[in-house]
């Protein structure tokens, strides 16, 4: 039984380690998310056509066709 409770205490720590890992680096993946969650407001011409540059950058497509 009290190998069990150091498997469990192991992997709670684990998820702690990892809950601070990405608390910590929020503002970074929402930067990786292209603003998803930012605070800029826009409308939905300006995101699409954001997403549009994003997608064909990723894509290697150039914007101007």
């Amino acid at each position: 039984m009290a190998n069990a409770g150091n498997i469990f205490l192991g992997v709670g720590i684990g998820a702690l380690i990892t809950a601070l890992i990405i608390f910590l680096s929020a503002n970074k993946l929402v930067e990786w998310m292209h603003g998803a969650e930012g605070d800029e407001s826009h409308d939905l011409e300006a995101k699409l056509e954001e997403e549009m540059g994003v997608t064909g950058t990723h894509e290697g497509i150039s914007e101007k066709q």
